[in-house]
């Protein structure tokens, strides 16, 4: 990966150029990936979250890990090639990650955007405690957090992947009740999720046919 400062000779010196050079950058990636593995782009909607921690990983790889001779000093010792102190582009990169994971149908979280870009875990949870800080973006993890529990509950309600497993983190992290979100009065009931989770343990065979997803065309960010 070549120092995102300068691409082709050429000096990027807005937030929208590097935007649009990390969103190019990793569609490349993704489509270098299923080279690599020699599979069909659209299997990737098929992935359970272990084998898409793995494309996460091969993003980083390709386009967020710092070149040794990119000239460039980083004081924090960053395993990632974002300008910690640009907000609006760790925005945009948050939210192509996130619009990635709605894409493939996958779990948004802050443990896949750190996998993903590099950015180490003690110090997204840093921006999240410091919001008056000059470095990272509070509300970037504030934001994958909302997402997390949206797009679990979309899996939930879809009935992909495992509702009990599911159930299990929103309840955990969430504070869910039953397949209740928070929140939600009585009268306002959500659906019978337990009801479908117990169906899932009857109805599921061994070959988890619940984890494979419908051939959709192919993602644009």
């Amino acid at each position: 990966m070549q120092n995102i400062e300068h691409v082709e000779g050429q000096e990027l010196n807005t937030t929208d150029q590097k935007t649009e050079v990390y969103t190019d950058r990793i569609q490349e990636a993704i489509a270098n990936y299923c080279i690599d593995h020699d599979i069909d782009k659209n299997e990737i909607y098929t992935f359970d979250q272990q084998r898409w921690n793995s494309v996460l990983l091969y993003i980083y790889r390709s386009v967020f890990k710092p070149c040794k001779n990119d000239g460039v000093v980083r004081l924090y010792n960053e395993k990632s090639n974002i300008d910690y102190s640009d907000k609006e582009l760790l925005d945009n990169v948050s939210n192509i990650y996130i619009a990635m994971c709605y894409e493939y149908s996958k779990e948004v979280s802050v443990m896949g955007f750190s996998k993903m870009t590099g950015i180490h875990l003690d110090t997204l949870y840093q921006w999240l405690n410091n919001p008056d800080a000059e470095r990272g973006s509070s509300e970037l993890v504030k934001n994958l957090q909302a997402e997390r529990e949206e797009s679990l509950s979309n899996k939930l309600a879809s009935g992909k992947g495992n509702p009990v497993g599911i159930l299990g983190i929103l309840n955990r992290h969430y504070g869910w009740n039953m397949g209740q979100p928070r929140g939600q009065s009585t009268a306002q009931k959500a659906p019978d999720l337990p009801g479908i989770a117990h169906k899932y343990i009857e109805d599921t065979p061994n070959d988890d046919k619940n984890d494979e997803a419908p051939t959709l065309p192919t993602p644009k960010f």
